[in-house]
Order: C-alpha cells, then sequence, then structure tokens
C-alpha cells in the first residue's frame, strides 16, 4: 500500500513504518472528505497517527499561530501523542499542556504559539482564562 505522498512517505520512513494499515488509510480518506469523523479501532492500531499525518497535511509552516488543537482525557494520552508528534520530524513547533507539572514551564512555550497545541481540557481552560491561548 503506497500512499503517494512525499511528506507522508518521510514520516513513515522516520517511523520506520513501511506502510499504513487499512484503518489509517480510511481515516486519511474520510478526514480529507468530513470535517467531523469518530476513530474507533483497538489500542495499538494507530489511532495516533492515523489523525496526525492529516493534521500535518494542514498545517502552514508560514502561519505562525496555532492551527490546530488537541483536546484529550489524561497527561499519559497527551504526552504519548507529543511524542509520536516530534517523531515524524515536521519542523512544526507542539506544545503539551495538562496538570502535574509547572504551568509556567507551558507559558513560556505558548509565548511563541505552537502549530500544534495538545492538553488536557482543565490545563487548556486554565491557559485560557490566564490569556496564554486565544
Amino acid at each position: 500500500m503506497s500512499t503517494k505522498n512525499s511528506t507522508t512517505d518521510s514520516i513513515l520512513s522516520k517511523l520506520n513504518i513501511k506502510s499504513l494499515n487499512e484503518m489509517q488509510l480510511a481515516s486519511i480518506e474520510a478526514i480529507s472528505q468530513q470535517n467531523n469523523v469518530l476513530l474507533l479501532s483497538a489500542t495499538g492500531s494507530g489511532k495516533t497517527l492515523a489523525f496526525l499525518l492529516p493534521i500535518v497535511k494542514m498545517l502552514d509552516a508560514a502561519n505562525l499561530k496555532t492551527q490546530a488543537i488537541i483536546i484529550v482525557p489524561s497527561r499519559e494520552l497527551a504526552l504519548q501523542i507529543e511524542t509520536v508528534f516530534k517523531s515524524m520530524g515536521t519542523n512544526f513547533k507542539v506544545t503539551c499542556c495538562y496538570g502535574g507539572h509547572k504551568r509556567e514551564t507551558e507559558e513560556n512555550n505558548l509565548i511563541h504559539p505552537p502549530a500544534l497545541l495538545i492538553g488536557t481540557p482543565g490545563r487548556l481552560a486554565d491557559h485560557i482564562r490566564r490569556g496564554n491561548i486565544t
């Protein structure tokens, strides 16, 4: 299964993945046609990559504002998504916001907005209230 996309192929190469699985291909197709897509698949099936690849395709390097936000229920999931995104080697800035560590560190990271913001609802709401995220 070829992805026929040089950016995607480059990312897959960096992740040592030969090809996308059926669910990932279907999700990329669905996301390209719909604004709202719900992915239901087993743990370990590649859902993170299935939604990160279309997000990367939509990001504009010339746009210096936050272009996408991923809201997750736990810090563990936020950190997992951040790790996968960084492993993709896209050169887009990502910031992860969650409770359990210093908010000030996140505030410093938000001074120059990331292209992708990942966070838990409570911490994101806190940053919005403080004016760190608009």
